[in-house]
């Protein structure tokens, strides 16, 4: 009997066929990619390449790559004109439209990083999200807004932005921050999870080996910006020149009128047993 007993540490329950497939065969997931490159740049050389491909689908109306980076151009400039620079932190607290994707993409091309914020989020909360990330700007899009973000030392209206497209201006980095999430709080304060432009990319070379070109043309992007899923959904597909579907949450795919056009979804086990359940 003693002699079956021994320390676990000891004890292999694989044998060595098993765990070479296991260990090291299934471990080989390193990707070659460029470690130069930025969002901004990828979503870009898409709109040059692709310009009248639909980018965004927000109900019934449908963006173009071309208008999507156009209006990002133009945010892009309004933020400089304010006084944002290479590597500010930008707080976004916008509605769930298409321009709220064209703010994010934006402030990408100012150089500067989002700091997402839910309208529906108590004061307090987006208060101090604002104050600890030393936001140079918060970009809103009405009076609730603007009422929440009271007290960032700059504070632009999406509704004030022209057209006009400034002709230079420097872009980001690979190294330079994409955006800051930040944590839901339930062991303590809020942290903030800063991200760079080459994470986003290298999770973007991730989708695109999991992603065929059908499957890019329609991606629920039904995640809060204030959650990382999200960035999967929205960057990373307008990256690698798909399509992006904006739903209020993952269930509002059962009354969008693109519907049909959904092909992806990224999606938590409940929501997807509430859409099957459903039908």
């Amino acid at each position: 009997m003693h002699d079956a007993i021994a320390p676990t540490a000891r004890v292999c329950l694989l044998d060595e066929e098993e765990a070479h497939r296991i260990l090291i065969e299934w471990n080989r997931t390193g990707q070659a990619y460029d470690h130069t490159e930025t969002v901004w740049g990828l979503i870009e050389k898409h709109a040059q390449a692709h310009p009248k491909q639909t980018a965004i689908i927000d109900g019934e109306t449908q963006i173009d790559y071309e208008r999507l980076t156009a209006r990002a151009s133009a945010i892009a400039g309004e933020l400089v004109t304010r006084g944002a620079e290479p590597g500010s932190l930008v707080g976004v607290c916008m509605s769930r439209t298409w321009e709220l994707v064209a703010t994010l993409a934006g402030v990408l091309r100012a150089g500067c990083a989002y700091v997402p914020l839910d309208p529906a989020y108590p004061r307090e909360r987006v208060h101090y999200m604002l104050e600890h990330a030393r936001a140079a700007v918060a970009i809103v899009d009405g009076e609730k807004t603007a009422e929440l973000c009271a007290g960032v030392p700059r504070l632009l209206r999406i509704d004030e932005v022209g057209e006009s497209t400034p002709e230079r201006m420097a872009g980001p980095s690979a190294r330079d921050l994409a955006y800051v999430i930040y944590t839901s709080g339930s062991t303590g304060r809020p942290k903030g999870v800063a991200v760079e432009h080459r994470s986003v990319v290298a999770m973007t070379q991730s989708m695109r080996n999991l992603l065929d070109d059908e499957d890019l043309t329609g991606v629920l992007a039904a995640a809060s910006v204030c959650f990382d899923p999200s960035v999967m959904e929205i960057l990373g597909t307008l990256s690698l020149g798909g399509t992006v579907v904006l739903a209020e949450n993952a269930l509002a795919l059962l009354e969008l009128p693109s519907a049909n056009r959904v092909r992806t979804a990224i999606m938590v086990p409940s929501a997807m047993q509430g859409l099957l359940a459903a039908g």
